[in-house]
């Protein structure tokens, strides 16, 4: 990847601009080891030189009204440590929120991928929510040329609440075998151990 690339960086993070609100409104704790560790590959991507970095974010807060004080959250666009960056508007209600977030995240996904600047594109996506993996499907289907590179933190089937039952044990299993679907459209991966290679077989 040159300096000249253009990347767009998928995840679940919040701008240090509006920090301090987003903590003062959520009733459980952030996910700061998640937060900083994407910051932390961002700013590894300015470091080996590349200029061209976009960032669009689905902020990681859980729903409203148990888990935060929001019951909309507001797009944020922001310029910072030179990195231009977006935290997608979405209604945070349970359900519902996911069903509008992956609308929200496919139309700045693909209005990036549609930009053909004749820079080389890579699309990082961080983990394996299904949410993001929508987006990435969105974007090569917009932009077969564009490189989407997921960033494995953990694997959803190893997320999944084995006590769950019912209707949340069979929306569970749907969403595994939603992202195993959607790994096709994957062109490399950065895993964070090689137990999850072999668990992807890859």
């Amino acid at each position: 990847m040159t300096s000249n690339a253009d990347v767009l960086f998928l995840g679940r993070l919040f701008p240090p601009v509006n920090e301090d609100s987003v903590r003062s409104k959520a009733r459980v704790d952030m996910q700061d080891a998640a937060n900083q560790l994407q910051w932390n590959l961002i700013n590894g991507f300015k470091k080996n030189g590349v200029k061209n970095i976009n960032v669009v974010s689905y902020l990681p807060v859980d729903s409203w009204p148990k888990h935060y004080k929001d019951a909309f959250v507001k797009q944020i666009d922001c310029n910072i440590y030179d990195v231009q960056f977006r935290s997608v508007a979405f209604c945070n209600v349970t359900y519902i929120k996911q069903i509008l977030c992956k609308k929200v995240c496919n139309k700045s996904v693909v209005e990036w991928a549609k930009n053909k600047n004749g820079r080389k594109k890579f699309l990082f996506c961080y983990t394996c929510n299904n949410t993001l993996m929508r987006a990435v499907a969105a974007a090569k289907r917009a932009n077969p040329d564009v490189v989407a590179v997921q960033i494995i933190a953990d694997i959803t089937e190893f997320a999944a609440n084995d006590n769950a039952k019912g209707i949340k044990k069979q929306f569970i299993i749907n969403e595994i075998k939603t992202n195993e679907r959607l790994m096709k459209h994957i062109d490399g991966y950065v895993l964070l151990t090689k137990q999850m290679k072999e668990k992807l077989g890859i």
